[in-house]
């Protein structure tokens, strides 16, 4: 089973690649600063987990759902035609593309920086 996660402005699909990109700027964010906690307003909100990290648990948790059993990453998750309608109101079955090495190595660079950036929070991870 697939897990939410977030849309592509431009046609609605879900694709590693487009997602990859978020850790490498949060890692560079929290580098630079101490990120707060509360000050999104999401239903996270006053977990002790600082929002933007939340936001990435949220990204990782359909990341994961993306990897397969034998390690591999599907690249991409979407309808078969360019949705019509907002993203909260898709309906059209959802096609998942091959697993291909540029995905499972983005998601591995990923992981890797969403285990140092959780890790404080969240030991388990």
């Amino acid at each position: 089973k697939i897990a939410p996660g977030w849309f592509d402005a431009g046609d609605y699909g879900h694709y590693m690649h487009n997602l990859a990109q978020v850790w490498p700027a949060f890692n560079l964010a929290f580098d630079l600063g101490n990120p707060q906690d509360d000050v999104l307003n999401i239903p996270e909100s006053g977990n002790g987990i600082p929002d933007l990290l939340d936001e990435l648990e949220f990204g990782m948790q359909f990341a994961l759902s993306m990897q397969a059993a034998d390690g591999g990453v599907y690249w991409r998750l979407c309808s078969q035609t360019f949705d019509q309608v907002l993203p909260k109101d898709v309906v059209e079955q959802r096609i998942i593309y091959e697993k291909t090495t540029r995905a499972t190595a983005q998601f591995a660079a990923m992981a890797a920086i969403h285990s140092r950036l959780i890790q404080p929070y969240n030991t388990s991870r």
